[in-house]
C-alpha cells in the first residue's frame, strides 16, 4: 500500500473506530465515529490529496455499517495480531496481519472498507485469508463495508488459494533471479489496471 494515500488512510482510520466498538460493544456510535475521524487526521495531517475529504466524509457511515456487521459475532478473541509462515520452497518467510479472530467461533474476519460494495471475494483477498487460515482448523470471511452497505463472504476454498499465493511467490522468485535492476523487472510487468492505484476518480 501507499501509506500517504488518503484512500489508505480512510481504511485505516474506519478500521480503528470498527474495532473499538467491537471490543467495547457498549461503546456509542459517536464515540466509535470520533475514535475514526481522529485517526484519519493523524495519519492524513499533510495529505494534499484531493480526495481527502471526500474519504474522511465516508468514515461515519463505514464504521456504522461496520458495527451493524460485525456487532453480532461478539467480542473478537484477538485483533491485528501477526502471522508469519514458513515455506521450504521459499527463501524468507510470509508475513501477514489479520484484523479479527474468533477463537469460539472458529473464525477469522478481515475488514475490507470502501466506498462500492464487492458482489463476491476478490481473488486477492481471498488469497489474503487464506494465508491467514493456513495450518488452522478455522473457518475465514471477508466483511466488505461501505458507508451505506455491508456484506459478509465466506472464503470457500482457502487450500486453493494458498496454493495460488505460493505460485505467486514462486513466479516473484524467477523474475528477481532475471535481474537484480529494478527498473529492468518493471519493464517486464503488467499492471493490474483495475486497481485502485491508477484509479482517476476523485
Amino acid at each position: 500500500r501507499d501509506w500517504s494515500s488518503d484512500v489508505c488512510s480512510s481504511d485505516l482510520a474506519s478500521e480503528a473506530g470498527i474495532v473499538a466498538g467491537l471490543m467495547d460493544p457498549g461503546m456509542a456510535l459517536a464515540d466509535c465515529v470520533r475514535i475514526a475521524l481522529v485517526e484519519f487526521d493523524r495519519l492524513a495531517a499533510f495529505s494534499t490529496d484531493p480526495r481527502r475529504e471526500k474519504e474522511r466524509g465516508a468514515i461515519p457511515g463505514i464504521v456504522e455499517q461496520g458495527l451493524i456487521a460485525l456487532r453480532p459475532y461478539g467480542i473478537p478473541s484477538a485483533i491485528q495480531g501477526k502471522i508469519v509462515h514458513n515455506f521450504h520452497s521459499l527463501p524468507v518467510p510470509i508475513l501477514g496481519y489479520y484484523d479479527l479472530i474468533y477463537h469460539d467461533l472458529g473464525m477469522i474476519i478481515d475488514i475490507k472498507t470502501s466506498l462500492r460494495l464487492a458482489s463476491e471475494i476478490s481473488d486477492d483477498h481471498a488469497r489474503q485469508v487464506s494465508f491467514y487460515l493456513h495450518n488452522t482448523a478455522l473457518e475465514g470471511r471477508v466483511a466488505y463495508i461501505t458507508p451505506q452497505k455491508h456484506a459478509v463472504y465466506r472464503v470457500e476454498n482457502p487450500v486453493a488459494g494458498m496454493n495460488e499465493l505460493l505460485n505467486i511467490a514462486h513466479r516473484m522468485m524467477r523474475t528477481l533471479s532475471v535481474s537484480d535492476d529494478p527498473k529492468e523487472i518493471a519493464a517486464m510487468m503488467v499492471p493490474d489496471l483495475s486497481s485502485f492505484y491508477y484509479s482517476d476518480d476523485a
